[in-house]
């Protein structure tokens, strides 16, 4: 069967690594599709179905800088040009956004009513992100970090996150008119329930775990691509959503990115603006921490998953090396706050495809290598970016593609967040600190949950008396 294409420079020997070039620095290894692992047909075909989700970021991108569609397609095609450094330099897991920090980010960058002031604040968390990534990520330190922050807080930053993505314009907010529940009912009523029973139902879990029912573990593969297409389906019939218009972007069939980079670093970027005040960057400082303690969830989930992927399958040594991730995903968020500021930010694992991946790779040798399912997978997403009709294609689908986005990460964040509070005591602090980061934003919110903390789970409590 016609499963991949490589050269026989990337065949390896049973139990070995994939082919790389050692760079001698950070562990990085340079690798090569085709040359050094197997461009994959099956990967290469999720990925052309899966690509619809990056119009989200660019309608997250309009949506607060107000830039045109051009400038915000070339910003999303620059940053998943730089999913691909993973795999070229020796990093396993399948990246993607920092998901749950997006309501954060965009609640911080609302509260600047001047777009240069926006600007200037996008390009300030992207740089403390970077700055954080990169120095955790050399020092070796980002696990006992993050261990340092209490789970109650950890929960607290989740919630508030999880409180800004549904409450916002493209989920329950009353002030919208074009988007969200109110803007476009029908579509949204749609996608947000069948994306809902798809990810998260116990009923659609139960379908898949017996086996009885194929469709279940193709519809769970796609993450929330079969909703959109739902939500899509019912709101063309609704009227709420217009067919596409295929008109090619800058006039050819491959989309030319260039103009909008150069407009871009002229006037969107560190490059063209200079570095930021330094009132922004100590505004982006909490959204910064909350970025990375979100993330590193996200990094042991990825660590957690090779592992698994290594049990399976011992004819491939898979090396994964958590601080070669935080300096590939530090480098991303540096050269994004550099030339192209991206609202969602560069996260270390998009878990959902991730896994989709993994467990086909675990469950025979038809994938010859992790590795070269990961690499073909980003590649490939990023050349669908680049094809004028496909995005055109899915361009009305931005509003409830983002609507869809803003209302999974809620449910997960409040989940997650909840799931991390084990007593009562914890509980309250999630929620009270969760509603002064949407409230009182990302800075009160982190001063008012570690007086919180303090208050109620430290003072006069010793910890040999057992008490809750």
């Amino acid at each position: 069967m016609f499963l991949r294409l490589m050269l026989k420079s990337a065949e390896r020997k049973h139990g070995e690594e994939q082919p790389h070039i050692p760079l001698k620095i950070f562990n990085l290894k340079l690798r090569l599709p085709f040359v050094h692992y197997a461009w994959e047909i099956q990967e290469m075909i999720q990925s052309a179905a899966i690509f619809v989700t990056a119009i989200a970021a660019i309608a997250f991108i309009q949506d607060n800088f107000y830039v045109s569609f051009a400038v915000a397609l070339g910003i999303t095609i620059f940053h998943d040009m730089m999913y691909c450094l993973h795999q070229l330099f020796g990093d396993i897991p399948l990246c993607g956004w920092i998901t749950p920090s997006i309501p954060l980010t965009v609640a911080y960058l609302q509260s600047f009513d001047y777009i240069g002031d926006r600007m200037d604040a996008m390009i300030a968390v992207g740089f403390s992100v970077a700055f954080i990534f990169l120095f955790l990520g050399i020092t070796g330190i980002g696990q006992k970090m993050v261990s340092f922050v209490p789970d109650c807080m950890k929960g607290g930053i989740l919630i508030g996150a999880g409180i800004a993505a549904v409450a916002g314009t493209h989920g329950f907010s009353m002030a919208a008119t074009t988007t969200g529940l109110r803007g476009i009912p029908v579509s949204w009523i749609a996608g947000v329930g069948a994306s809902l029973f798809i990810l998260f139902a116990r009923g659609f879990k139960q379908m898949k775990a017996s086996g009885n029912y194929k469709f279940a573990n193709m519809l769970g593969k796609a993450g929330f691509i079969p909703a959109l297409v739902v939500g899509a389906v019912a709101g063309v019939i609704a009227g709420e959503i217009s067919w596409a218009n295929l008109e090619p972007i800058e006039g050819g069939f491959f989309v030319n990115p260039f103009p909008a980079w150069g407009w871009t670093l002229a006037n969107f970027s560190m490059i063209g603006r200079g570095f930021p005040a330094f009132s922004f960057i100590i505004s982006a400082i909490p959204i910064a921490i909350m970025g990375y303690v979100i993330a590193y969830g996200d990094i042991i989930l990825a660590q957690k998953t090779i592992e698994e992927a290594q049990k399976a399958r011992p004819d491939e040594k898979l090396d994964h090396d958590v601080n070669r991730s935080h300096i590939i995903v530090g480098f991303r968020n540096l050269m994004q706050s550099i030339f192209n500021p991206m609202i969602t930010l560069s996260g270390p694992l998009w878990a959902g495809p991730q896994i989709a991946v993994t467990e086909r790779y675990k469950s025979s040798q038809a994938m010859h290598s992790l590795i070269g399912g990961t690499g073909t997978f980003n590649i490939v997403k990023l050349i669908c970016l680049l094809i004028a009709p496909l995005v055109m294609l899915v361009q009305p689908l931005m509003p409830l593609s983002m609507a869809l986005t803003m209302m999974i990460a809620g449910f997960a964040c409040f989940y997650m967040g909840l799931g991390l509070t084990k007593t009562d005591q914890e509980r309250g602090i999630a929620g009270l600190m969760g509603v002064a980061i949407f409230t009182m934003g990302a800075a009160w919110g982190l001063a008012i949950g570690i007086v919180i903390t303090i208050i109620v789970n430290v003072l006069g409590y010793k910890k040999e008396d057992g008490a809750q």
